[in-house]
């Protein structure tokens, strides 16, 4: 099964409201497949999408677990989740990481 493409759907269609992506990412998991780092973006961009800073928070936080390194794109994601769930104190959080990371925007 093609599970980033799968999570890809999920993300530009916006239906993550209901942790579609946590499930098809449990899916891939008991399928014995391993995330590589654009599962990542993807479980991160349907986070954005949905507006759920706390899930994009823990996929960054999964992410680093399996020593994967965020992307600048990866932190917009979560820049945007924070701006969805109107919270301006995270946004700027998450964009000064990325300065502290010399990361650009």
């Amino acid at each position: 099964m093609m599970w980033n493409t799968m999570l890809k759907a999920v993300a530009v269609r916006g239906e993550n409201s209901e942790g579609k992506a946590a499930s098809l990412y449990a899916e891939m998991l008991q399928s014995q497949l391993q995330p590589n780092s654009r599962t990542f973006g993807k479980l991160l961009a349907a986070s954005a999408k949905a507006g759920d800073e706390k899930a994009a928070v823990k996929w960054l936080g999964e992410m680093a677990r399996r020593q994967f390194q965020p992307s600048t794109l990866n932190y917009n994601e979560l820049i945007d989740a924070a701006a969805k769930s109107h919270s301006l104190a995270s946004a700027e959080f998450w964009f000064g990481k990325m300065a502290l990371l010399r990361l650009l925007p």
